[in-house]
């Protein structure tokens, strides 16, 4: 009995063509196109976010979380993204009424009565973004388990 090696096609003249990318978990590796629309998706949740907490609306943070968990294909690239635009939408907005309001005032109450009166207002300040933060970023993580539900 003898053994026969398989013979190989000769290879077709010019450049080779490029290997298709693939990301780590074996998914083909997201285009220019996908990240410009996620980019898209995110600024207009932090859009939507920012003209709902100068609105009053503080819990919108929530929703647009679960709205961006559920959008993204990602867990992990969604918490972060909906963490960032919760931070900022909640930031953003108290910034702005910094400018006409003495929210630094209370701000510093506040951080008297926290116990954290060594890094004044900016401390308040920074940890009610970091609430909207935790709120957006909350809501994306259950946006993702019902993505992930729903497409079994």
């Amino acid at each position: 009995m003898r053994l026969q090696l398989p013979v190989r096609p000769p290879r077709p003249a010019g450049p080779a063509p490029a290997p298709a990318r693939v990301s780590t978990n074996g998914a083909p590796a997201p285009t220019r196109a996908l990240h410009a629309s996620r980019l898209l998706l995110a600024a207009l949740a932090l859009v939507a976010l920012v003209m709902g907490t100068l609105d009053g609306v503080w819990w919108l943070a929530l929703p647009v979380g679960v709205l961006l968990g559920a959008g993204r294909r990602g867990q992990r690239q969604a918490v972060l993204t909906a963490a960032a635009v919760g931070l900022l939408g909640w930031l953003l907005p108290l910034l702005w009424l910094s400018l006409s309001y003495p929210i630094w005032r209370a701000g510093g109450v506040l951080a008297g009565i926290l116990g954290v009166g060594i890094l004044g207002p900016a401390a308040a300040v920074l940890l009610t973004a970091l609430v909207g933060a935790l709120l957006c970023g909350a809501g994306s993580w259950m946006g993702a388990a019902l993505r992930r539900y729903a497409l079994g």
